[in-house]
């Protein structure tokens, strides 16, 4: 994934192992490459859906990290907080909350493997209000705490 491209770039230049500014140019345009394969791949069933929908979807991947739900959601679509869940739970196959809660586990599941903060830090970085919910959140679609996702168990 791209996290893991940015983490391995990011610790060869602190080793100062990129030495001159073609390999810099290379891993750069490697980067977006691979930033480019992944969010391609992640888009492809947008093709099918409405214009409101995709407003909600990209509302809620640009803005999990705050406080926001399917009336945000909805008001990003520009429709009916009523019609838009309908409309979003037809074209999708899964309700605007379990969306956003789709995006915040699989953020949050990068940053457990991939960085030290806390459980607490994350749930904060990814909307939650505190490690508790998180917790919640990982055992009932996961069937792990955010410690064994961690663990790699």
């Amino acid at each position: 994934t791209p996290i893991k491209l940015v983490k391995q770039i990011y610790d060869d230049a602190k080793e100062k192992k990129i030495t001159n500014a073609y390999e810099g140019s290379s891993i750069a345009y490697n980067f977006i490459m691979e930033l480019y394969v992944y969010l391609s791949n992640s888009d492809k069933l947008m093709e099918d859906w409405s214009e409101g929908v995709i407003s909600a979807a990209l509302f809620a991947r640009n803005y999990y990290q705050d406080e926001i739900g399917a009336e945000e959601m909805a008001d990003a679509s520009q429709l009916s907080k009523y019609h838009f869940t309908r409309t979003f739970k037809k074209e999708t196959g899964i309700t605007p909350i379990q969306y956003l809660t789709n995006i915040r586990l699989q953020k949050s599941i990068e940053l457990l493997q991939h960085t030290k903060y806390t459980v607490d830090e994350i749930a904060q970085l990814v909307g939650y209000k505190n490690a508790n919910y998180l917790n919640k959140v990982t055992r009932k679609l996961m069937g792990k705490s955010p410690g064994e996702i961690r663990q790699g168990k």
